[in-house]
C-alpha cells in the first residue's frame, strides 16, 4: 500500500521519501520549500493525534531537543501541525544509525566503539547539565553520517528535571526497549541519568562492557 504522504506537501515541506519509522510516527525526507533545504520530518501518525499524552509526548521531544545546542545532537528547526498532522522537521542526516552498521557489521572493533561512544557520552554530559535525561539509548537513535560524524536523537521520551523529572511515556516503555535490557539494567531506584549511561555503554555491542564513558560527575 503506497503511503499518501509521499510526493505530498505539507504545511511548507514537500515530502519525498520515507527514511525510518516507529511505533509512534514515521520520518520523511523532505524539503522545506521556503529556505529550499532539505529536512527530515517527524510526522506523528495520523491515528495518534487524538492521544492527548502522545501528542503532549511528540510536542515535548521538540521542546527538550529544540533548548539543547551540541554538535552532536540533531537540530530541531520547527515543530508544527498542517492539516491536522503534527510534525517536527530537523536537521537531515546522510548516513545510517548504528543500529543498521551493527547488522552489517555485527560488532564494532574498540577504536571505532570509542569513536561512536564519546561524543554521544558528550551529548548526554551536555543534556544532562541542562536538566534533560534522554532515556532512550539504543543503536536505533545515534546516527553515522557519512563523514563519519555522530548524532543523537529522538528524545521522545526524555524528562525534564526543570519539570520536576516528568514522564511524558505510559509505564510499559518507561526505562528501556525491553530486548536492549542487560542482567544487570539498573533498578528503578537508579536515578535517570545513571541509567541513561549505563544503557549508553551497552549500545555498540550488547557485550560490551558496562562502563560510562561520559565525562560527567556520578549522578546520584
Amino acid at each position: 500500500m503506497s503511503d499518501p504522504l509521499i510526493n505530498r506537501r505539507l504545511g511548507r515541506y514537500q515530502i519525498e521519501a520515507e527514511i525510518g519509522r516507529g511505533g509512534m510516527a514515521r520520518v520523511y525526507r523532505a524539503v522545506d520549500t521556503i529556505l529550499q533545504r532539505q529536512v527530515a520530518l517527524k510526522v506523528l501518525s495520523p491515528q495518534l493525534g487524538d492521544d492527548a499524552a502522545l501528542a503532549q509526548r511528540f510536542e515535548r521531544e521538540a521542546i527538550t531537543a529544540a533548548n539543547l545546542r551540541h554538535p552532536a545532537i540533531i537540530t530541531i528547526f520547527d515543530v508544527g501541525e498542517a492539516e491536522g498532522i503534527k510534525y517536527i522537521a530537523m536537521e537531515y542526516i546522510a548516513g545510517r544509525t548504528l543500529q543498521d552498521v551493527l547488522v552489517e557489521r555485527k560488532r564494532l572493533s574498540l577504536p571505532q566503539t570509542i569513536g561512536v561512544l564519546r561524543p554521544v557520552a558528550e551529548a548526554l554530559d551536555y543534556a544532562h547539565g541542562r536538566g534533560a535525561i534522554h532515556r532512550d539509548i539504543k543503536p536505533h537513535n545515534i546516527l553515522i553520517e557519512r563523514d563519519g560524524r555522530v548524532l543523537l536523537t529522538d528524545f521522545g521520551i526524555a524528562i525534564s528535571l526543570a519539570d520536576n523529572g516528568q514522564r511524558l511515556t505510559r509505564p510499559v516503555a518507561s526505562w528501556a526497549r525491553l530486548n536492549m535490557c542487560r542482567p544487570n539494567w539498573p533498578r528503578a531506584s537508579a536515578s535517570p541519568a545513571r541509567a541513561t549511561c549505563i544503557h549508553l555503554a551497552s549500545s555498540p555491542s550488547r557485550r560490551w562492557p558496562d562502563v560510562c564513558l561520559s565525562k560527567a560527575r556520578p549522578h546520584n
